[in-house]
């Protein structure tokens, strides 16, 4: 619905924003409890919602919008390896080792995904039926700049994963100062433990951002012209079509994609929880073939091709990596902790009892 242009994306991300909400109050409640977080923790969930949930959905609807779906499915695989990136500089992450495997496949998984991606942007170019602009200027701006969006929503997506991590569940396997007792709910509770809560508030304020952004346009221009139909029409005329679609929104890609991503990024790294997104970039390409008639050319597949693999390798490094580390902690479980230990390895050394 966002690239056939056949309804306002922006009226169509706020109602699914919105809808959603409600969901995730509920399920958050029914599951953890209520948990409100106090005036001091506010900027956490302002900062994480305002960068995962509206900046990066804002990306995305944009860049679908100049695009289509088989872009933005060959292009979203990079969010794993710019998570990596991400948890590396922040120190939530180790840097890959070159000397060992795990580090070589990890390095160079980065490496071919991220020249995967430059070639689809530099060279591909999955053009639609039917359209007679192909090879105008300005329409392959357009698209070179939907082809950014995309990989700004990539980007955001990413960083939102990483920035859980640093605010609210740390660093797998260790201990950090967000055990504090500032870092603690009213009720005693660590924010770590409640998942589905932090994803609640955060898409509060991400739906908050949407609302905001949808009003100010429908001010600015109360109408909006469809691609399908080239007629002005009202911003917030939603056909009987784009309601089914809603649905499946609202339930699966907002309630069910987030709450699970959040609570997954608990315990896994976060860019082993992104490591998953891949699956769709095919899936994507299939359906909008099917659906929307659009043809990747040559260098869309390669380029996508170039980042499943690469992404492939990042997820073999990963799981060499942590079989390493847990072939360690047993062989130092018995250790006790002194100064000389080495600090990434009291995470898995067991709390001494006093």
């Amino acid at each position: 619905v966002f690239a056939s242009g056949s309804v306002d994306p922006f009226v169509l991300s706020w109602i699914r924003d919105t809808l959603a909400v409600p969901f995730m109050l509920a399920l958050s409640i029914w599951v953890e409890g209520v948990h409100p977080p106090s005036r001091k923790e506010l900027w956490k969930f302002a900062l994480v919602g305002g960068v995962g949930i509206y900046a990066a959905q804002l990306m995305y609807i944009l860049g679908l919008f100049l695009t289509n779906a088989s872009v933005a499915s060959l292009l979203s695989p990079t969010m794993p390896v710019m998570c990596s990136i991400l948890a590396v500089i922040t120190g939530q992450e180790d840097l890959p080792r070159l000397s060992r495997l795990h580090g070589c496949l990890k390095s160079g998984g980065i490496l071919l995904a991220c020249c995967g991606a430059i070639m689809i942007v530099a060279l591909g170019k999955s053009k639609s039926k039917g359209s007679d602009d192909d090879d105008d200027e300005s329409s392959n701006a357009r698209f070179i700049a939907g082809e950014l969006l995309i990989l700004g929503n990539c980007a955001a997506s990413a960083l939102y994963l990483v920035l859980q991590k640093i605010l609210f569940f740390g660093r797998a396997g260790q201990k950090s100062e967000l055990d504090a007792p500032n870092s603690l709910t009213a009720a005693g509770i660590a924010w770590r433990e409640l998942p589905f809560t932090i994803i609640a508030y955060c898409y509060v304020v991400g739906a908050g951002f949407m609302t905001l952004t949808t009003m100010f346009l429908a001010c600015v221009s109360p109408t909006y012209v469809p691609k399908d139909t080239h007629e002005h029409v009202s911003r917030f005329d939603v056909p009987a079509k784009a309601w089914i679609v809603l649905v499946y929104m609202v339930l699966v890609t907002s309630v069910f994609c987030y709450c699970a991503a959040t609570w997954a990024n608990k315990r896994l790294p976060a860019s082993v929880v992104t490591a998953f997104w891949p699956c769709q970039a095919m899936a994507g390409v299939l359906l909008s073939v099917v659906f929307l008639g659009a043809i990747p050319n040559l260098f869309d597949l390669l380029g996508g091709l170039a980042i499943i693999l690469g992404l492939l390798a990042v997820c073999s490094g990963n799981h060499l990596l942590d079989a390493e580390e847990r072939m360690l902690c047993k062989n130092d479980s018995d250790l006790q902790v002194g100064p000389d230990i080495n600090t990434s390895l009291l995470g898995c050394l067991p709390e001494q009892k006093t």
